[in-house]
């Protein structure tokens, strides 16, 4: 997507692209690198990074996925309602009193309790089903899961629990680069591994084998296993993990706001609270709407940049609520009304997510979550807009 794409004709101030074609060929990609025998779980959790969860998982349907993650009850319900049928597999660890809604929903829960897993199993013996769960063994993430050496008599105890059935085992990195996380995913690897062939040889079917994040994906081969988990790769965004970017990735979203307000400033005029930046010189600026009320950090007050008619233009004083003002003077031409991209599109000129990050002091995961339901979600396929999200309801084409 450009400027001046299909997105234009959006009548808010701010919104946000997805291009559900890029998302498409980003996990088409991913195919590509894990071949044609290895699952494809697309995790879709925080509301697909902020793209949407519904959308997003109807591309994975549409494009052969094995399932989607989430990391919620209710992320997880939410796309059951919508009509995505899916293995959703909550990632997270969850508590007793969700046993309920989650067989309602044909959930699939990451067990780690073995209260929990009795509850899950009690509900859908009530309800006449069987709950798929797949369960998380603690390699060196240090955050949840069971330790390696108690994984074999925790299977052994969900074993014995009617209306349980294992569908896989699965270990997760705390970092994934090719320096000195590769030594350290191998180690992981090789703890899995060994857990693995001590439930087989307990009579343990472990089900489903999956380690791979975005970055294990790229940078270990080895740790793609029998399925693979990539979240930012999906969503075209480089991060620290990638040794160089990965050739054929595309961007998904682009984050968009209009001018609103354009005038000549004379110098010496303070600009935004704090009256931190003071004119200069007589000068041309530009307020758009958007501000950290929209998801656009705050941080980047007096040091961002986003990108009209291609050109580099700087914010000036303080990120507010809900306007931020930019210097016009390196784009004369832009008028009220003009599309301010603050990041994403393709090519080289393009402003890229981590780039947004690094200014503000955070990583991309925040930068695309942290973008708020005030700004619609404009969905982009053929070229041609095919539907939004608002904070007015939903509209899609059929598929």
């Amino acid at each position: 997507m450009t400027e001046g794409s299909a997105g234009r004709e959006r009548e808010e101030g701010a919104w946000v692209e997805v291009d559900l074609d890029a998302l498409a060929s980003n996990l088409r990609l991913v195919r590509g690198i894990v071949g044609p025998r290895v699952c494809i779980h697309l995790v879709v959790k925080a509301d697909a990074y902020g793209h949407g969860a519904v959308s997003v998982a109807r591309v994975a349907e549409d494009e052969g996925c094995h399932s989607v993650g989430v990391a919620t009850l209710d992320e997880g319900i939410e796309l059951r309602r919508e009509g995505i049928r899916l293995p959703i597999l909550v990632l997270s660890p969850g508590l007793a009193f969700e046993a309920e809604r989650l067989v309602e929903h044909e959930l699939t829960p990451t067990l780690g309790d073995l209260g929990v897993a009795r509850a899950v199993s009690e509900r859908a013996v009530a309800a006449g089903r069987v709950v798929e769960c797949h369960i998380e063994i603690d390699t060196g993430m240090g955050r949840s899961g069971i330790a390696p050496e108690d994984a074999v008599e925790f299977l052994r105890a969900l074993d014995v629990m009617p209306g349980l059935r294992r569908a896989g085992l699965f270990t997760h990195f705390p970092r994934g680069d090719q320096g000195s996380g590769a030594a350290v995913v191998a180690r992981q690897l090789d703890a899995f591994a060994e857990v693995v062939t001590a439930c087989r040889e307990a009579g343990i079917d472990p089900g489903l084998l999956h380690a791979a994040n975005s970055a294990g994906i790229v940078n270990h081969p080895a740790s793609h296993l029998d399925l693979v988990r990539p979240g930012v790769l999906a969503y075209g965004v480089p991060t620290s993990d990638f040794a160089q970017p990965v050739p054929g990735m595309r961007p998904v979203m682009r984050f968009v706001a209009r001018l609103v307000h354009v005038r000549v400033m004379p110098a010496g005029h303070p600009i935004s609270y704090g009256s931190d930046f003071v004119t200069p010189e007589k000068m041309r600026v530009g307020t758009a709407a958007v501000g950290y009320g929209h998801g656009y950090p705050w941080s980047l007050s007096g040091k961002g940049f986003a990108k009209i008619g291609g050109r580099r233009v700087s914010i000036l004083g303080r990120v507010t609520m809900d306007t931020t003002v930019f210097d016009l003077r390196p784009a004369p031409e832009a008028r009220l009304g003009d599309p301010v991209t603050l990041f994403g599109g393709e090519g080289p000129e393009a402003i890229r997510v981590d780039e947004v990050a690094a200014l503000a002091g955070t990583i991309p995961y925040e930068i695309l979550i942290g973008i708020g339901r005030r700004v619609p979600r404009v969905y982009i396929q053929g070229g041609r807009r095919v539907g939004e999200r608002t904070l007015l309801g939903s509209t899609m084409e059929p598929r």
